[in-house]
């Protein structure tokens, strides 16, 4: 329906060429991830502390094709190397209204403090704006203290700290299931029990559905 993420590029989706601030003056590419990136960007998502595979990042991006809700955007090297990307989306609730949050940003351990990170962050607001946002979030973890920095050195201020809660819904559905299958089998063996009694004469005694 949204096409691919190279087609979103000419769908309304910024990109831009940025200097770096390095002595070597080279120029790199911000632009919509394709799938010869899918590799590089699950090795970078590595270096984030969330390992993945290439199949899995194709996945995701496939889920997140609706460019009026969710841009990731990879800054490509002259020589081609990908060496950071930045995801971010409209973030929704009852409570507030919608703003852009940064769900991702990572730049390669080889090529930080060249400004690479800077400029996903300038394009991820851009796209921002673009979307009518008034405001554009992150959530970074406590331990992160360089990236909270760095985050302070581009206007963000810490708002509040929380703890995240997560529950793993399909080991919960397992958990459920077993449960049901051992109380199915619990009340056929008792089904078994009382049937025999009966059938000897005696009345059953301390089952669970005695009253």
């Amino acid at each position: 329906m949204y096409g691919t993420w190279a087609d979103r590029i000419e769908k309304g989706l910024p990109q831009m060429n940025h200097k770096s601030k390095s002595k070597s003056d080279a120029v790199w590419q911000l632009r919509a991830p394709g799938p010869e990136d899918y590799s590089r960007v699950a090795e970078l998502a590595d270096q984030l502390g969330y390992p993945s595979t290439a199949q899995e990042i194709r996945s995701r991006l496939e889920g997140m094709r609706d460019s009026d809700q969710y841009a990731v955007y990879v800054a490509e090297l002259p020589e081609g190397k990908i060496a950071g990307w930045i995801g971010v989306s409209i973030f929704r609730t009852v409570a507030a209204d919608p703003c852009a949050e940064i769900t991702g940003l990572v730049v390669d351990s080889d090529a930080r403090s060249l400004g690479i990170g800077s400029a996903l962050v300038q394009i991820a607001e851009e796209w921002a704006r673009s979307r009518r946002c008034n405001a554009i979030s992150v959530r970074s973890n406590v331990k992160r203290d360089g990236a909270h920095r760095f985050y302070e050195r581009h206007g963000f201020q810490h708002i509040k700290t929380q703890k995240a809660f997560r529950k793993d819904l399909a080991a919960s559905e397992v958990a459920a299931e077993v449960s049901s299958s051992a109380t199915k089998d619990s009340q056929t063996q008792l089904h078994r029990v009382s049937s025999s009694a009966n059938i000897k004469g005696d009345a059953p005694r301390n089952l669970p559905y005695e009253t």
